[in-house]
């Protein structure tokens, strides 16, 4: 699906309504892109996170605790909601 000028809003929304009910794995992409969508995400709720894994797709080989890892933004902003970081 191609969303057109999509922000973080429009794609949180189409990622909503595909991650809402369900439960599974899903990867995230590095770098800054995924961070406004998750938050957006995060905010719009819905979303059982408990029913997710999360693999973080970071190529960056730093400490989860290193300003550059995005494994660990990832980890600080979906933990939280209940999502499993693999």
């Amino acid at each position: 699906t191609v969303i057109e000028n999509g922000d973080a809003e429009a794609i949180a929304g189409w990622l909503a309504v595909r991650l809402g009910g369900q439960g599974g794995a899903i990867t995230i992409p590095g770098g800054s892109t995924p961070f406004p969508i998750l938050a957006a995400l995060i905010a719009r709720g819905g979303i059982d996170w408990h029913r997710w894994e999360v693999w973080p797709n970071d190529d960056r080989i730093v400490p989860e605790d290193h300003a550059a890892s995005n494994t660990g933004k990832i980890r600080a902003l979906l933990e939280p909601a209940g999502a499993r970081i693999v």
